[in-house]
């Protein structure tokens, strides 16, 4: 250092050094922000899957959420004619559930007159046991049917805390995935309590 301030080495050093140090941090807070995106989306189904068993207990009467890669869809069984329901559904027949708010970039739902939606778009796509049946039933008891006990993964490179949930007869859990190439099957989703 000279008398009166800093050379131009100096200075050019620090500069480099703290660009360094940013450039790190921007690519750790990036893959921060991702993990807490995954997260957040499963966290948001468990939500959705226990609203949806507490009104079909509430209701006393079948409530369904079927799944598709990247959307969920809420019905309440009210076929036949609007009755409570024959356990079945019977998409055009049973009543949709608007149990969703309309977000910024969402469009008006018609099947929704109160301007809620009756589906939830997803960010990262979905997979699950029993690919066959892409349907989760809770009874009028709140219990999944024995066709419902299913393994839902959300499979990412980014490491989440929660990626995966398990539903059971009488109740719903987050877990871990603990391998990301394999399948999505129980075995393969770790609970975290």
């Amino acid at each position: 250092m000279k008398g009166n301030g800093f050379s131009l080495i100096e200075l050019l050093a620090v500069i480099t050094i703290m660009g360094i140090v940013a450039g790190l941090g921007t690519v750790s807070y990036r893959a921060w922000v991702s993990r807490h995106e995954v997260e957040k989306q499963v966290k948001e189904i468990y939500a959705d899957l226990g609203r949806t068993r507490i009104a079909a207990m509430r209701e006393n009467r079948s409530h369904f959420i079927t799944l598709e890669a990247n959307k969920l869809r809420a019905y309440r069984d009210t076929d036949p004619d609007g009755t409570d329901g024959d356990g079945v559904l019977t998409v055009g027949k049973d009543a949709f559930l608007c149990m969703w708010s309309r977000g910024f970039h969402d469009g008006a739902d018609a099947d929704c007159a109160g301007g809620g939606l009756s589906f939830r778009n997803l960010a990262y796509n979905l997979s699950w046991s029993g690919e066959d049946v892409d349907t989760i039933q809770f009874t009028a008891r709140g219990l999944a049917a024995p066709n419902s006990l299913k393994t839902i993964c959300v499979f990412s490179a980014v490491n989440p805390s929660y990626d995966c949930i398990k539903v059971f007869t009488t109740r719903i859990i987050m877990g871990k995935i603990t391998n990301q190439g394999g399948k999505c099957i129980n075995d393969n989703c770790q609970e975290k309590r």
